[in-house]
């Protein structure tokens, strides 16, 4: 088979996500188990019109667990639902 073209690619690979409140890592410690390598709440805002000052603007954060429990619960009264995972046993 004879090739063609060939194509250089870059790959964007995400090393840590930092905490936009304190600035630690959000890194969970991977033996707990899971799959999931980070652990933080993920905050968004959109500004339409109307906005004082912020017109159009969206706003992003990324807040880790610790800094959620500290701060951010005490100012904020969030809805929390427990996810309920579905598992049949068969025998």
């Amino acid at each position: 088979m004879e090739v063609k073209k060939r194509i250089r690619k870059t790959v964007e690979v995400v090393t840590d996500v930092l905490c936009d409140c304190c600035g630690k890592s959000c890194r969970v410690d991977a033996s707990l188990g899971g799959d999931r390598q980070y652990e933080y709440m993920e905050l968004t805002a959109f500004w339409g019109f109307g906005s004082p000052k912020k017109d159009l603007e969206k706003w992003t954060a990324k807040v880790c667990e610790k800094c959620v429990d500290k701060k951010l619960s005490k100012i904020i009264k969030f809805e929390v639902k427990d996810l309920q995972i579905n598992s049949s046993i068969t025998e």
